[in-house]
């Protein structure tokens, strides 16, 4: 059969689907299941496939990545971007942002902005630049006061009324007391 021109119906069945005054669905569409194009603009696919490159409600989708501005996910390269930051080197202060995901052989984690404040591990290290703490290649630096009412520093045991040296014992060793006497 060969047919020219136009052909409109109002139902009907061609090529396995099913066409009706509100959609045309796959023959084994039932509820949510198989391919549905409905009058009203939805398309709905129980088992779609989406290749090359596409563009879904304004997100880049290929057969790797999903973006949309500043944010990535990517299989390719197995990382994971929000913001500015694009790699694991941390050097640019003007990057904000949060990066996640493989980094030659380790998996990494970035959140804040380069080189000023921010929390990096490495796949083996932490790593924490604030205002009031850094802590690097496992160096820790505080500016500010540091309280404890007990703890432990430096062979010095503190307690909540005393400092005193781990060996203290009796009349040996150093003891700070709260009182101000010293032994």
């Amino acid at each position: 059969l060969i047919i020219s021109g136009t052909v409109s119906s109002s139902v009907g069945n061609i090529g396995g689907f099913t066409i009706d005054s509100s959609e045309i669905k796959s023959n084994n569409a039932s509820g949510e299941t198989g391919l549905r194009l409905k009058a009203g603009g939805q398309i709905t696919g129980s088992n779609v496939l989406i290749g090359g490159t596409s563009e879904i409600a304004g997100w880049n989708v290929s057969d790797s990545s999903l973006s949309k501005g500043s944010v990535t996910i990517a299989s390719s390269t197995q990382l994971i971007r929000l913001g500015g930051v694009t790699d694991f080197t941390n050097d640019d202060n003007s990057k904000k942002g949060i990066l996640m995901g493989l980094d030659g052989s380790d998996y990494e984690f970035f959140v804040g902005q380069e080189d000023t404040n921010y929390i990096h591990f490495d796949g083996s290290e932490l790593d924490i630049k604030t205002g009031g703490l850094t802590l690097l290649d496992g160096n820790l630096t505080i500016s500010g006061t540091i309280s404890s009412s007990v703890g432990n520093i430096g062979g010095f045991t503190i307690s909540s009324d005393e400092i005193k040296s781990n060996n203290a014992s009796g009349d040996t060793g150093l003891i700070l007391k709260a009182d101000g006497s010293i032994t």
